[in-house]
């Protein structure tokens, strides 16, 4: 009988131990597929840094003609006046942000899925599902 009870309590264990390394792995499966999925690779990290200070001057910009020595000279490269590219970015900022709001819902679900699938089949499945929501989501963005 005890010997039993020790079988028993390995086998519970080493299968504890499967799904939280599957749990774990689907978890890394969801965040790289969300990050490629945020697209934001296609920009320099620096420039992608400067967005929300970029976004703000626009705000400015276009509120009350507040200099932007930033805007100005992103401008005067691109050819374009400022207005065009104060609602250029403010158009692009919008467009991000929906896409972080859709990529956090979706990763936040992906979560609790994950945690609440009880073996590591179960997570298996579940990962599956959750690349396919994610692929369908962002083919409905784009």
């Amino acid at each position: 009988m005890i010997v039993i009870r020790r079988d028993r309590a390995a086998l519970a264990e080493h299968q504890a131990r499967q799904a939280a390394q599957a749990r774990a792995r689907a978890m890394a499966e969801v965040l790289g597929a969300l990050d490629a999925a945020g697209g934001l690779s296609a920009w320099p990290a620096a420039e992608r840094e400067s967005w929300p200070a970029k976004a703000e001057a626009a705000r400015r910009w276009l509120e009350d003609r507040t200099p932007s020595p930033a805007l100005e000279a992103e401008a005067a490269i691109r050819g374009e006046p400022v207005d065009d590219l104060a609602r250029t970015v403010l158009a692009k900022c919008e467009a991000n942000l929906m896409r972080a709001a859709r990529i956090a819902g979706l990763r936040a679900w992906a979560e609790a899925e994950i945690a609440a699938a009880r073996d590591a089949e179960a997570v298996r499945e579940a990962a599956c599902r959750i690349m396919d929501r994610i692929r369908d989501e962002m083919e409905a963005q784009a």
